[in-house]
């Protein structure tokens, strides 16, 4: 039973830092900046006037805050043959409470625990990007969480989400078949 409970924790420890590879399907994230809302009272029509500071990766990383985050994000430009095609926001931290991303053309997306599914499908939150947003286009992210405040960004297409969603099953039940073997 203790080689049965060390290699189930092995395996989750693995499966948890299990390394993601780049985006193979298009552009990714050109710049991400963030400002901290202490009140969370801030509106989408004000975060324009928030202080952001520019993040030197798209990953942040606050702790345990009681803060609502604010950030602003710059996609690259869609390349080569996939311009055009569906993209996707990826925020790699299945348990934040909400995520609101705000649109250039008024849309809004909510994502998170408190607003959805209980769970996303993958160990990420995937936010559509509406089809007339470019790169020098301003995406708003709202996200608030009683839980640890990391926030790592990625950009896909939806070959990408569907490549990162097998290679996460494919390990997930790789891992699993060991464990009922």
């Amino acid at each position: 039973i203790s080689i049965i409970l060390l290699c189930l924790i092995a395996g989750t420890i693995l499966f948890a830092f299990y390394p993601r590879s780049a985006d193979p399907h298009g552009g990714g994230i050109a710049s991400t900046e963030v400002a901290e809302d202490r009140g969370g009272a801030i509106a989408r029509g004000q975060a324009p006037s928030l202080a952001f500071s520019a993040l030197a990766n798209p990953l942040f990383n606050a702790g345990i805050s009681g803060s609502t985050w604010w950030f602003r994000l710059r996609l690259e430009p869609s390349r080569g043959s996939r311009q055009g095609a569906d993209r996707y926001i990826a925020v790699g931290n299945p348990n934040i409470d909400e995520i609101d991303a705000f649109f250039p053309d008024g849309s809004v997306v909510s994502r998170g625990l408190a607003n959805g599914p209980k769970r996303p499908l993958t160990r990420d939150w995937t936010i559509p990007v509406p089809a007339g947003v470019n790169a020098n286009d301003e995406i708003y992210i709202r996200v608030r969480t009683s839980n640890v405040v990391r926030v790592p960004f990625r950009a896909f297409d939806a070959d990408g989400i569907i490549a990162v969603a097998f290679g996460d099953a494919l390990v997930f039940g790789t891992f699993l078949g060991i464990m009922v073997a």
